[in-house]
């Protein structure tokens, strides 16, 4: 007989993604999404030598349907290795074998094909929301 008890840290996770929010007037379902961005180095202008940042360009995105990204997320903290739930590991490994990147944007010679594959909250979309500026 064991008479060790485990015990359960709960998890509280504020959804990112409601039932009445909407994209481009799309209703939006809470789910996790997997997300592939082509990314690039942007000069951001001469400030203490010149300083560089990334870009990310959506090309696809496929969305997980049956689990949202927090139950992904919790699912992933609840695990020792942090696994992903099959559904979402799934679409992740099926994505990151589609876009295998062809290049390394820290190259002086990079004309495109690096990706980055991403499991999020939302549908792809460029990043980042707004320039950096230096200050």
């Amino acid at each position: 007989m064991n008479t060790k008890q485990r015990t359960r840290v709960p998890l509280v996770l504020k959804p990112r993604t409601t039932a009445t929010d909407t994209m481009n007037g799309v209703r939006l379902v809470p789910m996790a999404w997997v997300n592939v961005y082509e990314t690039d180095r942007v000069y951001g202008g001469p400030e203490e030598g010149g300083w560089w940042f990334t870009t990310g360009e959506p090309v696809d995105t496929v969305p997980v349907l049956g689990i949202t990204h927090d139950e992904a997320l919790a699912y992933a903290a609840a695990t020792r290795n942090y696994e992903w739930p099959p559904a979402v590991q799934a679409a992740f490994d099926a994505m990151d074998t589609k876009w295998q990147s062809s290049a390394d944007m820290y190259s002086v010679n990079y004309r495109g094909g690096d990706f980055d594959v991403r499991i999020q909250d939302h549908p792809a979309r460029a990043y980042p929301d707004e320039y950096p500026r230096y200050e």
